[in-house]
């Protein structure tokens, strides 16, 4: 595996993102609101899409996946960033800065 490369990586066509319409439903919008990242990758899971594709999507290690989806809080700021950023999640949903973080966007 080269540095870098995402051992979630699956061969095959990559899954597309979930669009406006998964962010937009009224419970995720509530768990996006409260930074409840377990109830929006459980959400993300009850629409077909897979801890894998998560993981492609967010580049997590899979232990940080797995942790969160039994029940780990994120509450750091540049990680929930990060979250909102590689899965295509308007982050004033999450009420973080919709202004790019120049060290985040590097």
């Amino acid at each position: 595996m080269s540095c870098g490369e995402n051992p979630w990586h699956e061969s095959g066509p990559l899954t597309p993102r979930p669009g406006p319409e998964t962010w937009d439903r009224p419970e995720m919008r509530e768990a996006l609101g409260r930074h409840d990242i377990d109830t929006v990758y459980r959400l993300l899971q009850s629409d077909g899409y897979t801890r894998a594709d998560i993981g492609r999507w967010a580049k997590p290690p899979q232990p940080e996946v797995s942790a969160v989806i039994k029940g780990r809080q994120v509450t750091v700021y540049d990680v929930l960033v990060r979250i909102a950023d590689d899965l295509g999640i308007p982050r004033e949903y999450m009420s973080l800065s919709p202004y790019p973080d120049p060290e985040h966007d590097q």
